[in-house]
């Protein structure tokens, strides 16, 4: 998610696992109960955390090469990748020659359109090109906070922020699909759906190993198919929205089968000045980091890439917002923590969410 990286809400449930024997096939991986495979490593600025019903050889190379590819497309922190040369280049860039039979930057031609249709979805609530008052912000690649806020900068950025006018368009000239912006101050951000996609681009070439059984987390975002080890549910906790509390202080077990998750909140990634608390969720519209009643949002989703984006549209919408625009879609369903009036935290789930959420005992 710019690439933000955020600390997630989303922790993995510890659970006790036999030691491993032979090879699982699918047709047997969720009925023994026998040592799941787990591997990790860095990616997107934090790490992945995968679990497996089976042994694959090679898996963890394939996907660390996986994950190289989708980082050369979407990456703000790499000068080379695709969406660094778009944001830096005047007012179009070539990504496609129309004429060439190999799929080129498909990675970010995916993201790109499924933003197109969440920024729709959402209102202008998930704004992919907040790119420039992320940078203002100190949440980008330079990480250099403000010494001060200035209204004025700010309300010029807000005139670069519109996703609407970033368009994917052929010319019939030299028969090229070019990424088109408006001036090259306008700029890209991913970084609050590309994590998601990430998930489900490592989930699908799991399956393709034959893995039946697996759960894949990159930095909280997390896609969950078949069973654990013990043949029950996943289980994750999604953490008490304070800040400074400890990422092992579990607010909400959720228990997860085939479905993917996002949580997005804002007591992590934040900086003070004079006094004032700043988070890393900006709110497009205001051009300031966005502070209201939803402390944690945490979205349901059959594809990680959804929950991501509508995770962040959630956080900036404000709580009845949120709601609203949850209840709109069936694709989604949603968990929120928030701030009543007298401050204490309370709980809403949508109707379909109700599932994912572990029964207490």
């Amino acid at each position: 998610m710019r690439i933000l990286f955020f600390l997630s809400m989303l922790l993995l449930v510890a659970c006790k696992q036999d030691a491993p024997e032979d090879k699982l096939n699918d047709a047997t991986e969720a009925s023994a109960t026998k040592k799941y495979f787990k591997f990790s490593g860095k990616t997107m600025g934090t790490m992945y955390n995968i679990t497996i019903g089976r042994e694959s050889k090679g898996i963890q190379k394939k996907v660390d090469q996986l994950l190289l590819e989708i980082n050369d497309e979407l990456s703000t922190y790499i000068p080379s990748a695709t969406i660094s040369k778009i944001n830096s280049a005047d007012k179009k860039f070539a990504i496609q020659d129309t004429k060439d039979y190999v799929n080129r930057n498909k990675h970010f031609k995916k993201v790109f359109s499924r933003s197109k249709e969440i920024y729709k979805m959402s209102e202008g609530s998930f704004e992919p090109t907040i790119m420039p008052l992320v940078n203002y912000w100190g949440f980008g690649p330079k990480k250099k906070k403000p010494q001060e806020v200035d209204k004025e900068a700010i309300k010029n950025l807000i005139s670069l922020v519109d996703f609407s006018e970033v368009k994917k368009e052929v010319s019939a000239q030299d028969q090229k699909l070019y990424i088109t912006k408006p001036s090259k101050e306008v700029q890209l951000d991913f970084s609050a759906i590309a994590k998601g996609y990430a998930v489900d681009q490592l989930a699908f070439l799991l399956e393709q190993n034959g893995i039946g059984n697996y759960l894949v987390d990159i930095g909280g975002e997390v896609k969950a198919r078949g069973f654990n080890a013990n043949n029950k549910r996943w289980s994750i906790a999604v953490n008490t929205p304070k800040i400074n509390t400890s990422t092992s202080d579990a607010f909400k077990i959720l228990s997860l089968e085939n479905i993917s998750v996002a949580s997005s909140g804002n007591y992590r990634n934040y900086f003070k000045l004079d006094n004032v608390v700043y988070s890393h969720t900006l709110n497009p519209k205001t051009g300031f980091p966005e502070r209201n009643e939803l402390l944690s949002s945490t979205v349901f989703a059959n594809d990680c890439m959804t929950a991501d984006a509508f995770a962040t549209a959630c956080m900036v919408s404000g709580f009845e917002k949120a709601k609203s625009m949850i209840e709109k879609y069936d694709e989604v369903e949603a968990y929120f923590i928030y701030s009543d009036s007298k401050g204490e935290l309370k709980e809403h789930t949508s109707r379909g969410a109700i599932k994912h959420l572990k029964k207490e005992e």
